[in-house]
């Protein structure tokens, strides 16, 4: 696995090259993020997000992700107002982005100073706030990778997903599920916690890995991904996380055998 830090810090060394998502599990069918999907996207001119002045939502500016993978936050703070981000690219060239239009339901952006994240790594804050985005299809066995945290809340939590198929947090506090039409099966994520988790879609042999601890989900149900898209919201009016995010993605397949190196991955750049 490419090695990202040496050290405490967990931030790339001075020349090290840079590593993302898309480096480890290869062509996704979605990805949207806060970093580089991979290497290659991160040239310094292809998007990451768009954002507005908090205050009017009158003023759009696109934010790039810079050669280094990270996202151009210089930019962002040089605007000199608050911000919430309309627009969450889809990096993996599927053109599956995510928008919100009504400011009042956009996330609003942390570009620093986040708790629980290294000092300047960026963050979407979600409170009553979602997106949407146009529907892939694909049926089971499919993999998602996710970064975030939820601050609050005791309901089900829709991460991301279509309805019928999705990652969730639980319907308890402190932990994370998965739901594909049967049952919903949990694992422990403590909340008020940023986590790494990938999660395999396939009833009879569906898991999740959390930071580095593996828990099977079967009887999750078999079905696959078709509707339109949801981040952080059920259905725009319920399901909703009050929470952080940073990254997700889905790729068709098993990814399963790179879990480790994913999750060390993302606790490695987010720094938590």
């Amino acid at each position: 696995m490419p090695i990202l830090t040496t050290g405490a810090g967990k931030f790339p060394a001075i020349g090290a090259s840079y590593t993302g998502p898309g480096d480890i599990n290869g062509a996704a069918l979605g990805w949207w993020g806060l970093r580089g999907f991979s290497a290659a996207y991160s040239t310094g001119s292809n998007p990451a997000i768009d954002v507005v002045d908090t205050a009017t939502g009158l003023t759009t500016t696109t934010i790039n992700i810079l050669s280094d993978g990270t996202l151009d936050v210089a930019t962002i703070n040089a605007l000199g107002y608050a911000v919430s981000v309309t627009k969450l690219y889809d990096q993996s060239g599927g053109g599956k982005h995510f928008t919100r239009a009504t400011l009042a339901q956009m996330p609003t952006l942390t570009t620093s100073g986040v708790t629980g994240l290294g000092a300047t790594r960026p963050a979407m804050s979600f409170l009553s706030q979602h997106m949407t985005a146009s529907a892939i299809t694909q049926s089971q066995s499919f993999t998602e990778s996710f970064v975030g945290e939820r601050t609050s809340g005791t309901a089900y939590g829709y991460i991301f997903g279509d309805n019928a198929a999705v990652l969730l947090f639980n319907n308890a506090a402190n932990g994370m599920a998965m739901f594909a039409g049967s049952s919903v099966p949990s694992a422990t994520a403590n909340d008020n916690v940023f986590h790494a988790a990938q999660a395999f879609f396939s009833n009879a042999s569906g898991a999740i890995y959390i930071d580095g601890s593996n828990s099977a989900m079967a009887s999750m149900g078999t079905t696959g991904l078709s509707g339109t898209l949801f981040l952080y919201t059920q259905n725009g009016s319920g399901g909703l996380v009050t929470g952080k995010f940073c990254e997700v993605g889905v790729w068709a397949g098993d990814k399963t055998a790179n879990n480790s190196a994913m999750n060390s991955n993302q606790h490695t750049y987010w720094g938590f």
